[in-house]
């Protein structure tokens, strides 16, 4: 399907296939007459487009970015791919490039087990205050990034705020193990992993 403007479609994603090709194929692909398909879905394209820009105008104060990838869960194969909010401002693909934080990351997939075992439900509350983990003979004192802590929140708040302290709450409620085997399934950890 033709891209919706004169623009380039998903110009963050073309960067990105024309970088892994040329780093396959060890030389450049300028003027060398290569088709290359890809699993990108046009139509899903556009939304992921209109989603990153509507969420980044709801926000106010400084220019803020953002980045948007989305696979096929069955397969893995890319449908979506957003790396900022204007391409033509800043050629940096956050989708590849940026540095994310493994915690943040992970956190759906806690609360996600938690969920599935009965634990939590998404409107339930949940202490965000200090609370100190032993294991063997080491003890940690999870904090928050702001070094704050919110008293009550719901388990929806915890998630949307990715607030370390409730997380590592609802972890340990729900069970270590229940945890890494949720994840496991979806090749997130190996099943064996302590």
């Amino acid at each position: 399907a033709p891209p919706p403007s004169n623009r380039v479609l998903a110009p963050y994603f073309v960067d990105h296939v024309v970088n892994q090709a040329e780093a396959f194929l060890g030389r450049s692909l300028a003027g060398a007459g290569h088709e290359i398909h890809t699993t990108l879905d046009v139509v899903a394209q556009v939304a992921a487009e209109r989603a990153v820009a509507e969420g980044l105008a709801d926000l106010d104060g400084a220019e803020l970015q953002a980045a948007l990838v989305s696979l096929d869960s069955g397969s893995g194969e890319v449908r979506a791919w957003v790396g900022g909010r204007h391409y033509e401002t800043s050629f940096c693909d956050r989708v590849a490039n940026a540095r994310r934080q493994a915690g943040s990351t992970f956190k759906p997939f806690v609360f996600a087990a938690a969920v599935e075992a009965g634990v939590v439900a998404p409107g339930d509350t949940v202490a965000d205050a200090p609370v100190l983990v032993a294991y063997g003979d080491e003890y940690w004192l999870p904090r928050n990034y702001d070094r704050r802590f919110e008293g009550w929140v719901t388990v929806d708040e915890a998630l949307a705020a990715s607030r370390n302290v409730p997380t590592v709450r609802v972890s340990l409620a729900t069970g270590l193990d229940a945890v890494r085997d949720f994840a496991a399934r979806f090749d997130l950890v190996d099943s064996r992993a302590e």
